[in-house]
């Protein structure tokens, strides 16, 4: 009987173990209002193709031959992306015409969201060749090809206020999983308390927005992939909606030149003083009226005269 009751102690103590490693694995993955690639900070993973073009010192290319190229565009983003949304084109030497002749800047097709329960990613081809190799060789020689993409597409968070005058009612304005995948992020919420005047009431808030992905945003689309000049500044457009409707949030930011960020000091106003508490309430940040420009990591090819 004893061995039993040590043995069933034993199971119950395993059981325990085993259901708060599921615990913590399910929090990870799935915690905020984005689950699959939550943190990340690129919204669209663009790379060539594994053989298109083939990266291979022994299988190298010839003069006069056409080199496939093709981009791997893949969405991380929850819904879907529309059909001329991102762009691409190669840059550097394989982009000037008489080194690689061929080259296109492509408009992609729809890019499909993932799917949400497994976290799967679709993916979607764009062909920027064949380019073919125009100058005359003497000995086997290697280039690079690199390219870049552009993206448009709003940049939602979803993050919390809390209408309160205590300050232990005040939770987390933006925990983990609020922002998507994505270079432009809101980095920080801060509130202050209510302040209660008569029978009108009133919450000031800080909301700190930062490009912090590798790539450049642009004015849009159509300004992609052109020169920009040194001391260039980021633009974009906030808009804020919460509860309560009056506030003078929505607003065109400029971040700065070294630290690529801004902190957007507004006030939300016409808030009801007989119903403040502790409950967290739903905010949601937009951001929009910009393109996002990434470069794609490059591969080397070798030619052969």
């Amino acid at each position: 009987m004893r061995l039993k009751k040590e043995y069933i102690f034993i199971i119950f103590l395993l059981g325990i173990l085993f259901i708060s490693g599921c615990g913590g694995e399910v929090e990870t993955t799935t915690e905020g209002y984005y689950g699959c690639f939550s943190g990340d900070t690129t919204m669209i993973d663009a790379y060539f193709y594994e053989y298109a073009p083939l990266s291979s010192s022994d299988s190298p290319y010839q003069a006069g031959e056409e080199i496939d190229i093709e981009v791997i565009l893949e969405n991380k983003m929850p819904e879907d992306i529309d059909a001329g949304d991102v762009k691409v084109r190669l840059k550097g030497d394989s982009a000037i015409d008489s080194i690689f002749s061929g080259a296109k800047l492509v408009s992609s097709g729809e890019l499909f969201g993932i799917d949400k329960d497994t976290c799967t990613v679709a993916e979607e081809e764009v062909e920027l060749g064949p380019i073919v190799y125009e100058q005359d060789l003497t000995t086997e020689i290697t280039k690079e090809i690199a390219g870049l993409y552009c993206y448009d597409h709003d940049v939602e968070i979803h993050g919390f206020l809390y209408f309160t005058e205590e300050t232990s009612d005040v939770g987390n304005n933006l925990p983990a999983g609020s922002n998507p995948p994505s270079g432009v992020q809101v980095t920080m919420i801060e509130q202050n308390l209510i302040d209660v005047n008569d029978d009108t009431a009133e919450m000031r808030i800080k909301i700190y927005i930062a490009n912090v992905g590798t790539g450049t945003i642009v004015e849009s689309l159509d300004e992609c992939f052109e020169y920009r000049e040194l001391g260039y500044r980021e633009t974009l457009h906030m808009e804020v909606d919460t509860a309560y409707e009056d506030s003078d949030c929505d607003q065109d930011i400029r971040l700065g030149t070294d630290d690529r960020m801004e902190i957007i000091t507004c006030e939300i106003t016409g808030i009801d003083p007989d119903n403040l508490g502790p409950q967290a309430s739903e905010m949601t940040i937009t951001l929009s009226e910009f393109a996002y420009e990434d470069e794609i990591a490059s591969v080397d090819i070798w030619l052969e005269p």
